[in-house]
């Protein structure tokens, strides 16, 4: 399919070879460990590929367009009422051992339902996501349901530190900078200013990511803020970030929840995203 104005590539570097990384994207068992939970898939051009369970948007049943062992491989995607078609590149790097896999959707019109751009660019994320945490061990792996209204990310982790330190790390500005690495401004009660003091150009917009007020705050137990939408779109509101400190033994439990998404496809990269930044917290709580 030529190129055109709906069209999005996502990529992901991985540290494996591109034998590897082709084996993940075009054989039912690596298929089923990062992109749905049932894979059948005939490896030639016509053949049929079929894809259901958690992990995957929707059911479906298509048909190869292209594959070339060790680089690419492509299918016919129906997506609401508009058939696209995906291609799945591995692309060596100079490196040994390393390469990139790149996923383009291209449609002929956008599917028809709202912010359908975003959705695509969304599942890739998540997908891509999935597939570089596999190529990297497989820790943090997740095939969701997508039919759920309520998904939401859901994180732990423990950190061998007081809750009061685990907390300062959440709400002083010094801290928050050493893992946000941006400029934090913060207004420690309820209702008060809360921001990373993020900016970023996204589609050539101007954005101030991140979150920008506490909706709650119990001092060493909880913490809840907004969570605008990353791209600036202001009708796309309602998501909330939730940290939850418990004792642990000596130590910490860390949980973060990320929730309030408008529909299920919106948490893109967000576990691979917040999975870093609670490592880094547990770094700046132990250093």
């Amino acid at each position: 399919m030529a190129a055109s104005e709906h069209d999005i590539t996502n990529g992901v570097d991985l540290g494996i070879g591109a034998a590897e990384a082709f084996e993940l994207i075009s054989s039912p068992d690596g298929l089923e460990r990062w992109f749905a939970e049932e894979v059948s898939i005939e490896p030639v051009v016509g053949g049929r590929f079929t894809f259901a369970g958690r992990g995957a948007y929707a059911p479906v049943s298509t048909t190869l367009t292209g594959f070339q062992p060790d680089q690419l491989m492509s299918w016919d995607w129906p997506l609401h009422q508009v058939v696209g078609e995906v291609t799945l590149t591995v692309l060596p790097k100079d490196e040994p051992g390393e390469c990139r896999v790149e996923a383009r959707c291209n449609f002929p019109s956008w599917p028809l339902l709202p912010r359908a751009r975003e959705l695509v660019d969304d599942l890739w994320r998540f997908h891509l996501g999935n597939l570089k945490t596999l190529s990297e061990g497989g820790d943090g792996v997740i095939l969701p349901d997508f039919s759920d209204p309520a998904l939401e990310v859901r994180q732990t982790i423990y950190i061998e530190a007081a809750r009061s330190r685990v907390f300062q790390a959440l709400l002083d500005p010094t801290l928050l900078a050493r893992w946000t690495y941006g400029e934090p401004v913060v207004e420690a009660r309820q209702g008060g200013r809360y921001s990373y003091g993020w900016a970023y150009e996204h589609d050539g917009k101007q954005v101030a990511g991140g979150p920008t007020r506490i909706l709650e705050l119990v001092e060493n137990e909880r913490l809840v803020t907004d969570w605008p939408d990353w791209r600036g779109d202001a009708s796309n509101d309602g998501q909330k970030i939730t940290w939850l400190l418990e004792d642990c033994g000596s130590g910490t439990n860390l949980t973060l929840i990320h929730d309030g998404f408008a529909r299920a496809s919106d948490i893109s990269d967000f576990p691979f995203g917040w999975s870093g930044f609670l490592e880094m917290i547990r770094d700046v709580c132990v250093s």
